[in-house]
Order: C-alpha cells, then sequence, then structure tokens
C-alpha cells in the first residue's frame, strides 16, 4: 500500500471516522497534515470539543501566549492555554512573537578560539563538545588542531626502542606502550624481540632477586607479570626477594601521603595516579589534611615561561598545566610565555 497524500478532502474524510480531536491524534498522521495546514476546524467541525477547551477562543490564547517569550515558558506558565491552543491548531499563530532558541554558530574562527585552549584532541572535545564536532563536521579539524600535541608515530626504529626495555614478549605487551601493538600490526614483532628470552624462562632464586628488584613493592612486582614472582611465590622466595622493598603499609606516612598529595591538582588525578598514598590516606583519615596542588596565577605565569611552547610546558609540567586550564588562566600564561625576553 503506497503512502496516502494528505489532501483537505482526505483529512476531512479521515477526521469524520473520529469523534474528538484527541481520538484523532492519536490514530492518524492525518491530524499532524491538517494542524500543519490549518484545516482543524474545517475537517473537526462535527467533532464535540472538550470541556476544557470550549471556552478558550483564538483571542484569549493570543492574549496569554502574549505574557510569554518562550514556547517552553508559556507551556508552563499557562498549560490549559497552551494545551487549547495545541489541539485548535493555533499554536503558531499564538507564537509568532516569541524567541526561537538559536544554536551556538561554531564558524571557523569560533572553533579554533575553542580548541586553542587544550592541548590534545581528547581534552578538547570532552570539554567542549559542540566546537569540536563543529569542526569534524566542516572538516576543519586538522586546521584548528595544528598547535595539539600528536599522537606517536611508531616507525620499526621506535618499536624496536621500546623493545629493547623488556626482557619477554609478555612484559612488553602488558606495559601497553604502544610500542607492541604497532609492531604487531606492522609484523615487527619478531625482529623487535630477537634479544628477549626464548621459551620458558629458568628463574632461579637470582634471577627472581634481579627481577623484583626493579620493583618498588610486591603488589607491583605482581601485577607486571614478569614471571618472576609466581616463580619466586612457588619456590618460596618471595619474603627475601622483597627484603629490600618498602612495605606499602609502612610505606605512606602521613607526612608522605601530604607530600605526594600536593603533586596533583584533584582528588581524582591523585588517587589515579598514586593510589597507594590515596588509599592510605583515605582509611587513616588524613584525606582533609593533604593539600593538594594549588598554583596562584602568578605561580602559573612563572611556571609557563620557563618553556618556549605551550607542547614543552604540558609535557614538562602537567600538574601546572592543568590547573591553568581548570582556572581558566591559560591565554594568560601563553600570552606571558610568548612576551618574555629572550
Amino acid at each position: 500500500m503506497g503512502t496516502i497524500k494528505w489532501t483537505l478532502e482526505a483529512c476531512k474524510a479521515d477526521a469524520a471516522k473520529y469523534k474528538t480531536r484527541n481520538e484523532w491524534r492519536k490514530n492518524s498522521n492525518a491530524y499532524e497534515k491538517a494542524r500543519r495546514e490549518k484545516w482543524l476546524d474545517e475537517c473537526c467541525a462535527h467533532m464535540t470539543k472538550p470541556y476544557r477547551h470550549r471556552k478558550w477562543t483564538l483571542e484569549k490564547c493570543k492574549a496569554s501566549a502574549a505574557k510569554y517569550q518562550r514556547r517552553g515558558d508559556w507551556y508552563y506558565g499557562d498549560y490549559k492555554a497552551y494545551s487549547a491552543a495545541f489541539f485548535n491548531g493555533w499554536l503558531d499563530e499564538c507564537c509568532q512573537h516569541m524567541k526561537t532558541k538559536k544554536r551556538n554558530k561554531w564558524n571557523l574562527e569560533a572553533c579554533k578560539k575553542s580548541a586553542k585552549k587544550y592541548m590534545t584532541r581528547s581534552m578538547w572535545i570532552k570539554a567542549e563538545g559542540g566546537a569540536y564536532k563543529a569542526a569534524q563536521k566542516n572538516g576543519w579539524l586538522d586546521e584548528c588542531c595544528q598547535h595539539m600535541i600528536k599522537k606517536k608515530k611508531w616507525t620499526k626504529e621506535k618499536c624496536m626502542e621500546d623493545a629493547a626495555r623488556f626482557d619477554t614478549r609478555g612484559a612488553w605487551q602488558k606495559a601497553k606502550t604502544g610500542g607492541y601493538k604497532a609492531a604487531y600490526r606492522y609484523g615487527w614483532v619478531d625482529d623487535c624481540c630477537k634479544h628477549m628470552l626464548k621459551g620458558n624462562v629458568k628463574w632461579t632464586k637470582e634471577k627472581c632477586m634481579e627481577d623484583a628488584a626493579n620493583f618498588t613493592s610486591r603488589g607491583a612486582w605482581q601485577k607486571a607479570k614478569t614471571g618472576g614472582y609466581k616463580a619466586a611465590q612457588r619456590k618460596g622466595w618471595v619474603g627475601d626477594c622483597c627484603a629490600n622493598m618498602e612495605r606499602l603499609w609502612g610505606k605512606w606516612t602521613k607526612e608522605k601521603c601530604i607530600e605526594d598529595a600536593a603533586k596533583y591538582p584533584t582528588l581524582t588525578e591523585w588517587k589515579s595516579n598514586s593510589s597507594g598514598a590515596y588509599e592510605s590516606a583515605r582509611r587513616n583519615g588524613w584525606l582533609d589534611e593533604c593539600e593538594l596542588k594549588n598554583l596562584s596565577l602568578d605561580e602559573c605565569i612563572a611556571s609557563a615561561i620557563q618553556f618556549s611552547t605551550d607542547e614543552e610546558w604540558f609535557l614538562s609540567r602537567p600538574v601546572d598545566f592543568s590547573i591553568a586550564l581548570e582556572k581558566g588562566w591559560l591565554g594568560i600564561c601563553l600570552d606571558a610565555m610568548s612576551n618574555k625576553k629572550v
């Protein structure tokens, strides 16, 4: 069955099947066509008006609507009048004087100004998604993001350099540096892993102790899953291998927690980057005493002018950069950076 063409005559014929406008509206698309074309009165002449709408003439609805500047305000301010206008198809006529909500127009300059506040695309989309999407839709992303830090491009040489820091493929893969994924994608894994231990490593006590020496806590060693921890656990060497490690509960004194918290601008960042210190402070009730890093504008400027570019500042002092960004001082700090005397 093809799509029905709702002419005036077709709408009138369809409306004749119903006793009230509400019944027609709920059961047929013809109602919406008649409302848009302002045929409702003609199509619904045979219908009985709901009692609540009988007293509302077009003039009364207009008078009510005149008190409001937006349809939403009218709806909440005088629902009965709004409802009568809706059911009688008078909404557009009653709301001619009202303001329409204008969307923010993101032109190229506005998008570039918005993007300039952020050092990565992910930071920009999280903070001002509307600007990012407008730039994406119009093909301006590359132009707006020229100043931003670009993702590391993994060449074979860079993958080999990254792999050289690990003794096993598993350790390299679990470190999630990005190098392993790139090597796997381009088929360089075998070349990158030539120096690594092959097959099952024979974990002697000496090798376990050497492996444990790379970590500051039992938890960190266990999570790294190098194989050394499991071997030491199986052989009963964990105590000897971890003798020189700082115990988790003894490490984080109140003073050390306060000192560590000062490195971060927010509790979330502190918890994400130093969970041991955060948990010790939380458990011992020291959170209120652990003051997070909180720079003044002058201190942010002093930090910024030590660097030549915003990228250098971001990479070298990410916490200072984040504070400036959070407090809306980034533009001031970058201006000071560009105006400094060499």
